[in-house]
């Protein structure tokens, strides 16, 4: 997720970009998670869209392994867009 922050408006977003390309936080969470073997569910809710500014909320549902049990963990993030 660090690297979806945008540290300068102190907030994350869903889309980032480098020079060849253009990415999507829940397509590379989705890759990730899948190729660590995790067991999760993804969710994007969108919460507001305005012209010049839109939000929405992630939530990642996981299995995380912890000895010979796992455990289920929840995370959100809200992402924005200005």
């Amino acid at each position: 997720m660090d690297k979806y922050f945008d540290e300068e408006h102190e907030y994350y977003h869903r889309y980032r970009e480098d020079e060849e390309n253009y990415y999507d936080v829940v397509d590379e969470l989705k890759q990730e998670l899948t190729k660590k073997n995790i067991s999760f569910k993804l969710d994007v809710t969108d919460t507001f869209d305005s012209p010049g500014y839109e939000c929405s909320v992630l939530s990642i549902a996981y299995i995380k392994p912890n000895n010979n049990w796992g455990s289920i963990e929840l995370e959100t993030v809200l992402l924005e867009s200005m």
